[in-house]
């Protein structure tokens, strides 16, 4: 299954996902309104939300990698084509542990490959 969401808020600059939305696969989950919320409901104390003093303590922001059956359970790809298997991590974590793109399948051949 291939899901597709995209962080839509106050913290993130606008993206015009009018294209994406009309998708089958496309989740909405990530959107939040731009004014009247409450950033501890869905802000992560991580990164530049830390360095504001803004949002909850964070949950597991491992970047491990989980292969259920034949199917990755979250790939992150940031819009500098880096993949993470984590979509909460901190810009400056996908800066340093990311994968890119075009490297991210032998990757996870490798993993799956080991006995």
């Amino acid at each position: 299954m291939c899901g597709v969401a995209l962080s839509v808020d106050a913290y993130h600059e606008p993206v015009l996902n009018k294209f994406l939305s009309g998708l089958a696969f496309y989740d909405a989950g990530k959107e939040h309104p731009a004014s009247g919320f409450d950033a501890d409901k869905f802000v992560i104390r991580s990164g530049r939300a830390e360095e504001n003093g803004l949002g909850k303590p964070p949950r597991d922001l491992d970047n491990d990698i989980c292969i259920e059956g034949d199917e990755i359970d979250t790939l992150y790809v940031s819009a500098k084509g880096d993949c993470v298997f984590n979509c909460d991590l901190p810009y400056c974590t996908i800066d340093e542990e990311g994968i890119p793109l075009k490297d991210i399948f032998a990757k996870v051949e490798g993993i799956v490959a080991k006995p």
